[in-house]
């Protein structure tokens, strides 16, 4: 796959280029954070922000650019912001002749590892950027999200689930959110956003099944992890 240029698609590159070099039979899924949104102030308004223009083209174009041949099948987080962007990863892979298509919600992409919305929604407006370190490190108030280890097998256990169902050649682009690949990146490959950097949009992480664990990537790390065949349900 030929380098592809900043100017056709902003974001999201490393994931085109790490997608490209799976052999085109092998099942596989990126988890991705969505496209662009509008600026976000208060968490209490979170789940309504939704994207840019610039967000919706910028996926449109990540779309155009997934390796050709493969059938895409795009799941996402509720929020609606991760589901306008899978719907244009779609219309993107379309418009360049591929199969594409929407396949729905997967639950773990949202916020399953939340035990106490208010208490995340107010300790998040007060520490913004640094409440995935205080999460990571079990320095949140009890009860309010689940640990950082439980809560990325609980992902992990819902990708492997669909990925291991998914045929030959199938590529799942899972939408998401930057907390939430930010969380599977430092508990799999135990990169700290301090030292790495935080998630862009449409970046994120590069998963293949081999039938008894999945192959987790990101850029130049990566790590084979065994999948819980079940999560730990939040106890909320």
């Amino acid at each position: 796959m030929r380098d592809v240029p900043e100017s056709e698609v902003p974001w999201g590159r490393d994931v085109l280029r790490a997608v490209a070099a799976v052999p085109a039979e092998r099942p596989a899924a990126v988890m991705v954070r969505h496209s662009e949104r509008e600026s976000l102030t208060d968490m209490n308004e979170a789940h309504l922000i939704p994207l840019t223009a610039q967000g919706e083209e910028a996926a449109r174009a990540f779309g155009r650019h997934l390796p050709a041949g493969r059938t895409v099948r795009a799941l996402h987080s509720p929020i609606s912001r991760c589901a306008v962007t899978a719907a244009r990863v779609v219309e993107g892979y379309r418009s360049a002749g591929g199969d594409a298509a929407l396949a729905g919600v997967l639950p773990e992409l949202g916020g399953p590892y939340v035990l106490d919305l208010p208490a995340t929604i107010r300790i998040s407006n007060e520490l913004r950027a640094r409440y995935p370190r205080a999460w990571f490190d079990g320095d949140l108030p009890p009860g309010v999200a689940m640990p950082r280890d439980e809560a990325s097998d609980l992902t992990l256990t819902g990708v492997d689930k669909v990925l291991r169902g998914a045929a030959a050649g199938t590529l799942l682009v899972l939408v998401t959110h930057d907390w939430n690949v930010l969380l599977v990146r430092e508990s799999v490959l135990g990169l700290r956003f301090e030292d790495v950097g935080w998630i862009d949009y449409l970046d994120g992480l590069l998963m293949v099944s081999d039938g008894a664990g999945l192959e987790v990537s990101w850029r130049e790390h990566s790590r084979r992890v065994a999948v819980p065949a079940s999560a730990p349900e939040p106890q909320r």
